[in-house]
């Protein structure tokens, strides 16, 4: 009955040090072409002034969790240039299965300003998304 005890509190260390280190490798930088390694992170670039177009792909992940963590980056790549909201100007969700690997991608077209034109509904106060986001998945950076 030790022994079996053992095992199994061995077993759930186990489970649970590989769910916590494989939450801190999901969200990291990646090439934006899929290649043999099928990992997840999130690829950005420049499109022109305050725009940037910014991905996430994700490698066994429902859409929701791809989008959110594409809107983490948005939040992110936001501070990082110095503004303090984003707007989503377009947004497209793919999903792709390659060599048995289920691949969701979500690909954001974002703009970003201190003082959002009024022309836009919605916006996204970057602070404020980058702290809810980073939080709900336990994303430290």
């Amino acid at each position: 009955m030790k022994k079996l005890l053992l095992l199994a509190s061995f077993v759930s260390i186990t489970f649970l040090s590989f769910s916590c280190s494989s939450n801190k490798s999901v969200y990291q930088e990646t090439t934006e072409v899929v290649s043999g390694e099928f990992g997840s992170g999130y690829f950005d670039k420049h499109i022109k002034g305050n725009e940037y177009e910014v991905a996430y792909r994700g490698l066994g992940m429902n859409q929701k969790k791809v989008f959110d963590l594409s809107m983490l980056r948005a939040a992110e790549i936001t501070k990082q240039k110095g503004y303090k909201n984003f707007v989503v100007l377009s947004k497209v969700s793919e999903a792709n299965k390659v060599k048995k690997h289920d691949i969701k991608t979500n690909t954001l077209k974002i703009a970003m300003y201190n003082d959002v034109p009024a022309k836009y509904g919605t916006s996204y106060n970057a602070a404020d998304e980058y702290e809810r986001l980073s939080k709900k998945y336990k994303i430290n950076k």
